[in-house]
């Protein structure tokens, strides 16, 4: 079973992203609320997938860049999706701009997952 964390503030696209998720792989969505639950629950589980808003209203720093640190520090080599606009680092991650579709997000699981193109 997929397990993904999924870092986003506002319920509403949690509850709608949980139910695409669930529906397309099965996946188990454990939902985080701002950047210090989701390093937290980084340190405490393990996931294979992470999808992450870039920037939350918790602090000044983009919660995709703490994210990335987390799992960089953990040693870690979990996929991770950013929705919003990020530059690219040291670690690899498949971005999505701010608004997107459903079907979107369903084609960069796929691809951050390594799915074949069978199963895309």
């Amino acid at each position: 079973m997929l397990k993904v964390l999924l870092v986003e503030e506002k319920e509403e696209v949690i509850q709608v992203l949980t139910e695409a998720l669930t529906k397309e792989f099965s996946a188990e969505i454990l939902p985080a609320h701002n950047s210090e639950d989701a390093k937290q629950q980084i340190n405490d589980n393990e996931y294979n997938l992470i999808i992450s808003r870039n920037n939350l209203n918790d602090n000044d720093d983009p919660a995709a860049s703490n994210i990335l640190n987390a799992i960089y520090d953990k040693g870690s080599e979990i996929p991770i999706i950013v929705l919003g606009e990020m530059e690219k680092g040291a670690i690899d991650f498949v971005q999505l701009p701010d608004k997107f579709g459903i079907s979107d997000l369903i084609l960069a699981v796929k691809k951050a997952m390594n799915f074949s193109k069978e199963d895309l």
